[in-house]
């Protein structure tokens, strides 16, 4: 049995990932799934409802978390110092809940992402379990606050039987620097895409921005880009950027208030006419509405599993090509366009390649069919992987 512990009630590309990968590699009988439990029922999560759809008969449990922990900022100092203080209690209620979860009937347990994951690997570490624990990172590890301490009973118990899974070359040399002892396995498997109707190329009318809202997604930048370059944008047939996403991670620190400071600056820039903030959408009506994707990242990116959506969509790309996303463009750009970060002229002249260039088409076929072949592996890696 694969038990597989989710990172989060909220239904965000973490969560959407494993639960797809889930299902196309595995039986239902073979899975069982945990979702925290933060302040109401799971049942009316979005989580629990995409599971319901997407895979009708699997099972499904709950465990207790708690939110002041889930809202810790990995960048703000006092949110994970006062964070660290509600550890123990939240270790010692997951340890005491594993019976309820039938944990010890587990050949595998699938650690997914790294709030609730980590919590779970704290109260399995503090205790005797058997199965294989395979941690899956769908980001780059922090230096500090939870993720170090684990580090630290890492180093002290020197697991037997734990893999860290990355979600991209770029994330497993990082994991691969950042264990504590060699000893402990490493490896990578992609994430993968959703269901996507493909739409062939014709036009570029409509920018669009598929994200979470975070500051290091970039959305700020592409504001100041586009109201630098509006006329000329306009002037190339642009008619509107569309953003697709919220604040699904309700952390404190930087990420705190973003939405509305991305409306104030739309306002301040004057781009009221062009810029529309749109909310969470599926992956089907997102690529439907867009003609053209900017992946704006201003860190390094673990993945970037919208890149691989809209290749499948057909839909040209236009990174800035950091970590894991440079991986999915292409050393040589072969998959993809990519702009340098807070530089307005190089934005527009990347969009203009994109429109005015003959070889575009074939460059959206390669990445098709590239994006089918990532696909096409996950069910092996992953069964190879939980299998060893």
């Amino acid at each position: 049995m694969i038990h597989l512990v989710l990172n989060s009630p909220y239904l965000g590309g973490a969560e959407r990932s494993a639960i797809e990968q889930a299902s196309m590699s595995f039986e239902v009988s073979q899975l069982v799934f945990h979702i925290p439990k933060i302040t109401t029922s799971i049942e009316d999560t979005d989580v629990y409802k995409f599971l319901q759809k997407k895979i009708p008969q699997c099972h499904i449990s709950e465990f207790p978390f708690q939110k002041q922990l889930f809202q810790v900022s990995r960048t703000h100092f006092l949110s994970q110092i006062f964070g660290l203080l509600f550890i123990p209690i939240a270790v010692m209620k997951i340890y005491f809940y594993r019976k309820r979860m039938n944990l010890s009937k587990a050949d595998v347990l699938w650690l997914n992402g790294n709030k609730a994951a980590v919590l779970f690997l704290m109260s399995l570490l503090c205790g005797e379990m058997q199965a294989k624990l395979v941690w899956h990172w769908r980001d780059y590890p922090s230096t500090s606050g939870m993720i170090s301490l684990v580090k630290v009973l890492l180093k002290i118990l020197k697991p037997k039987r734990l893999l860290l899974l990355a979600n991209s070359l770029s994330v497993e040399k990082s994991l691969k620097a950042w264990r504590p002892i060699s000893s402990i396995a490493t490896d990578y498997v992609y994430n993968p895409s959703g269901e996507i109707n493909l739409k062939e190329f014709l036009k570029v009318e409509t920018l669009g921005i598929a994200s979470m809202l975070a500051p290091w997604k970039g959305h700020h930048d592409v504001l100041l880009n586009i109201s630098t370059n509006k006329k000329e944008l306009q002037d190339l047939g642009i008619k509107r950027c569309l953003i697709f996403g919220e604040e699904i991670y309700q952390t404190s620190g930087e990420h705190a208030g973003y939405k509305k400071q991305l409306e104030k600056l739309i306002r301040k820039l004057n781009i009221q006419d062009f810029v529309f903030l749109k909310g969470n959408a599926m992956p089907v009506d997102i690529y439907s509405q867009i003609d053209l994707l900017v992946h704006s990242s201003v860190k390094a990116e673990p993945f970037g599993r919208v890149l691989i959506e809209s290749f499948l969509a057909g839909i040209p790309v236009l990174s800035t090509g950091l970590g894991g996303a440079g991986e999915v463009i292409g050393e040589h750009f072969e998959r993809g366009w990519v702009y340098q970060i807070h530089h307005p002229q190089d934005f527009f002249k990347q969009i203009s390649n994109i429109i005015l260039a003959k070889n575009t088409p074939e460059k959206l076929g390669l990445a098709k069919k590239w994006s089918y072949s990532i696909n096409g592996q996950i069910p092996g890696k992953l069964k190879e992987v939980f299998q060893n």
